[in-house]
């Protein structure tokens, strides 16, 4: 009996000199503690490498601070993370109490995307943009296309490429169409990438539409060609025409068109009959450029090239308004205007 009681007294204290000698806690314990952490589940990034950098353990106080610097990544991200890690020593041997993020001004914190944006979200972030926020006002749209751009090929890769600082750029084209034109705006974004290491998201691009740098210009199509008849908007009668515009061809930026026209005036009482005619003349699609957003454009007009209207200087500064800007009983007329007066008639295909 003796015997067995001293050879459990034996075991006993066998087993406590083994926990008195776990001074510090396994690397192995620490590798796998650091893995379990929420961030790299979150993030579904895999360790690649973990080294302890220092540690202060104190058995006598029975703590333990253990320092790590963590390389894990997938196949759209790279990862350095660096905690401190604290551990207590409890009669079952250390257990893990808590960590936290502490600066390495040797490897620092950092997370890098591994490739850029890829197609697939640049067109769906597009898509997504409200258009009616980037057209000019004018009248009568019609529809508008969106023109994915930038002259980069998909088959040069699933993604964009980055710059130096990780940054993506690209152009995309919405083309409205009125009656007689088109307003091509030419609208550059950027993705930066960012979010948290407990986003929901974890880490993605964002996109930015870089709003000071938008361009926009105008371009004739096919509406434009036909003879269109003046007639006086003043008027009920709609039925006798004033006069002609008749343009026969455009190439987008300029048409050729023929003019005959006449406005009845009256000076002192005394009636008087103002006539312009041209043939054959070319015409230039310009745009006006509000004075409230020099952003947009407040204005389309078609301005003479050579010849000009045989009225001298009065008819010379006589453009014709492709977008109308009060109400018509037909949508796609078009305006007669002069910048000494303003004469409200209009143009109606026929």
């Amino acid at each position: 009996m003796k015997k067995v009681v001293i050879l459990l007294i034996c075991i006993v204290m066998i087993f406590s000199l083994s926990a008195c000698s776990e001074k510090e806690v396994s690397e192995k314990q620490i590798f796998s503690d650091v893995e379990n952490l929420e961030v790299f589940s979150n993030l579904n990034v895999e360790i690649s490498d973990f080294n302890i950098i220092k540690r202060q353990t104190s058995p006598e106080d029975k703590i333990d601070y253990v320092y790590v610097t963590v390389k894990a990544a997938n196949k759209d991200l790279s990862i350095i993370r660096n905690y401190l890690l604290t551990y207590i020593l409890y009669n079952d041997g250390w257990i893990f109490e808590k960590y936290e993020s502490y600066d390495n001004p040797d490897l620092p914190n950092e997370t890098i995307p591994l490739h850029g944006v890829s197609f697939e979200q640049v067109y769906n972030d597009l898509d997504a943009l409200d258009a009616e926020e980037y057209r000019s006002l004018f009248e009568n749209l019609i529809g508008f296309e969106r023109i994915h751009g930038n002259n980069i090929p998909i088959s040069a890769g699933a993604y964009l490429p980055m710059d130096e600082s990780g940054v993506c750029y690209y152009c995309t084209d919405i083309e409205y169409e009125y009656y007689t034109f088109y307003e091509i705006v030419n609208i550059p974004v950027t993705y930066h990438f960012g979010g948290g290491d407990y986003n929901s998201d974890g880490y993605k691009w964002y996109l930015n539409v870089e709003n000071d740098y938008i361009e926009r210009r105008v371009e004739l199509h096919d509406g434009i060609l036909g003879n269109w008849q003046w007639f006086d908007g003043d008027s009920s009668e709609t039925t006798c025409p004033k006069g002609y515009f008749n343009v026969t061809s455009h190439n987008g930026a300029m048409c050729q068109a023929s003019l005959n026209l006449w406005v009845e005036a009256s000076y002192y009482a005394e009636p008087l009959f103002d006539t312009a005619t041209v043939e054959n003349a070319m015409l230039e699609i310009v745009p006006i450029v509000s004075k409230n957003n020099k952003n947009v454009y407040n204005a389309v007009s078609l301005n003479w090239i050579s010849p000009q209207p045989n009225k001298g200087d009065d008819w010379s500064k006589v453009s014709i308004r492709l977008d109308d800007g009060y109400e018509l009983p037909y949508p796609e007329a078009i305006e007669i205007y002069r910048d000494s007066w303003y004469v409200s008639s209009y143009f109606v295909k026929r």
